[in-house]
């Protein structure tokens, strides 16, 4: 979410752009726009900033919409930490054990490379196969503890927090 005060100061700047419309409701749709696209005052910033290195014209809504895409995917590349050897660009594989009326879940971390981590999902198979208590699942996921998972978590939070804002 952009502050009052940095939303002011972006459509100010963006009111430097020839064609850029005087319509206060209008203005007010872009002001909304501006923060659907921008989580936080410094993209906000970054993002009229490339706007206004592109264009002397007022671009549209459609070019804001691809200018920030390729804002987004600069500073993305930019500060994605690597993942570590246990992840996948921050996320870890887990395999859930589920006990059956309860509350009771076992959540297991596979180890090793890809070979032993379907060695392990293929025991773990054998063992829940048939079983009247627990139910077994393969196909989960979570956010890792190095570096590239808290960013990956941080990631998804913000997008969730975005999605929830437009509904």
């Amino acid at each position: 979410m952009i502050s009052r005060e940095k939303m002011d100061a972006c459509l100010g700047r963006l009111g430097m752009l020839k064609r850029f419309p005087a319509q206060e409701r209008v203005v007010i749709q872009i002001g909304k726009l501006l923060n659907e696209l921008c989580a936080s005052d410094e993209e906000a910033i970054a993002f009229v900033s490339r706007v206004l290195d592109e264009h002397d014209d007022w671009p549209g809504p459609a070019a804001l919409r691809q200018i920030h895409g390729r804002v987004a995917s600069d500073r993305g590349a930019a500060t994605t930490p690597i993942g570590c050897d246990k992840c996948k660009q921050g996320y870890r594989r887990v395999f859930k054990v589920v006990e059956r009326g309860t509350d009771r879940k076992e959540i297991i971390l596979p180890e090793g490379d890809a070979v032993a981590i379907m060695r392990q999902e293929s025991e773990l198979q054998q063992k829940y196969r048939g079983s009247k208590t627990h139910d077994f699942y393969s196909s989960g996921f979570r956010f890792c503890e190095c570096p590239a998972g808290k960013h990956a978590e941080h990631e998804y939070r913000r997008a969730t927090e975005r999605n929830e804002h437009r509904v």
